[in-house]
Formats: C-alpha cells, structure tokens, sequence
C-alpha cells in the first residue's frame, strides 16, 4: 500500500459526520459508514488489547468491506 491510497480513519469519521447533516438518504449513509467504522475500529481495539486475535480480526474484515462499499 502506498501513502497516496492511506486514508486517516478519523478524517473518514469526520466526512460521514458531514453526511449525516445533508438532506435525502446522505444522511443514512453517513450514519451507517459511521456505526462499520466505529466497530471496526473497537474490533482494532481488541486486537491491541490481546482479546481477539489478528487473524479472526483480518477474517472479518472482507465481509465488512463488502458491506461499506455497497452503502459507498
């Protein structure tokens, strides 16, 4: 992966906030990228603590993606 494809998670936070302010379904939108972000970011959280593993964390993760993409 290359600096130019890295995306800071709290600068994505911030944008689906700004959705989420918008008339029409930008608003759900928003709201749904930000409820995935922040359980994948908990989920981040537990691998840090020791209470997941990183393989069951990376095992979740494509399902998630495949999720957020279609709200993208």
């Amino acid at each position: 992966m290359t600096n130019a494809t890295r995306t800071c998670w709290a600068h994505l936070v911030r944008m689906w906030r700004r959705f989420q302010v918008r008339d029409g379904p930008s608003a759900q939108v928003g709201a749904m990228l930000e409820i995935y972000t922040d359980y994948l970011l908990h989920r981040w959280r537990q691998v840090q603590r020791g209470h997941l593993s990183r393989a069951d964390f990376l095992a979740e993760v494509p399902q998630h993606q495949r999720d957020i993409h279609r709200w993208l």
